[in-house]
């Protein structure tokens, strides 16, 4: 059995009371749910390397264990964050104390994308079991700028990937030793552009 790493189960997570440490957050009601771990870490910093090139407003959906939230803020200076879960939410108040620009939002992307007053120049997704996980990229043309650059967890399943670009992770952390499941060798990370009113591969954009 393989699982995905660095994943947010967002539909049913912002109901259920989970676990979290410095590593791992997991449900409550069954540690063998593991929300994130650890071993997400690069991947999760490359995807914010993907998302930041531009510089400019960048939003995460979901916050995690603050991974992308530390690589984000750390190339642009600004933090925007939708999170559904309430503990996992007060851990992302914790982050943001003592740090300027950062902006985050409690509830479903889907019910706070519209309420936005601002618009991005990156957007990281990264959610599973999401029943509305196929709405998302209509959903984010209405936040972003010209040339925004979206990038979204298993975007291939979305999206036929030749009108996307693309860069194979190898996942080679060496805290997957103490993983306790069986994951993904590698990770095709996906992105796209906001062109024209279209999310669309961008020829001029060197690869990651």
């Amino acid at each position: 059995m393989r699982v995905r790493i660095g994943t947010i189960y967002f539909k049913n997570l912002k109901n259920k009371k989970v676990t979290i440490t410095d590593t791992r957050i997991s449900y409550s009601d069954d540690d063998s749910k593991i929300v994130m771990d650890v071993v997400s870490k690069e991947l999760m910093e490359l995807y914010s390397n993907i998302v930041t090139q531009n510089g400019g407003k960048v939003l995460d959906i979901g916050f995690g264990l603050g991974y992308s939230a530390n690589a984000i803020y750390n190339k642009v200076g600004n933090y925007h964050c939708i999170e559904s879960n309430p503990q996992i939410f007060k851990e992302a108040q914790k982050w943001a104390e003592g740090k300027d620009d950062v902006h985050l939002y409690f509830g479903d992307w889907i019910d706070v994308i519209p309420s936005l007053d601002v618009k991005f120049d990156g957007i990281f997704m990264d959610t599973y079991d999401d029943s509305n996980y196929s709405k998302f990229e209509d959903y984010a043309k209405l936040i972003s700028n010209e040339n925004c650059v979206l990038s979204i967890f298993s975007y291939f399943v979305l999206r036929d990937t030749n009108d996307l670009h693309s860069f194979q992770f190898k996942i080679d952390s060496p805290h997957r030793e103490h993983y306790p499941k069986v994951i993904e060798q590698t990770h095709n990370c996906n992105w796209s552009y906001f062109i024209d009113g279209v999310f669309q591969k961008n020829v001029i954009h060197e690869p990651i």
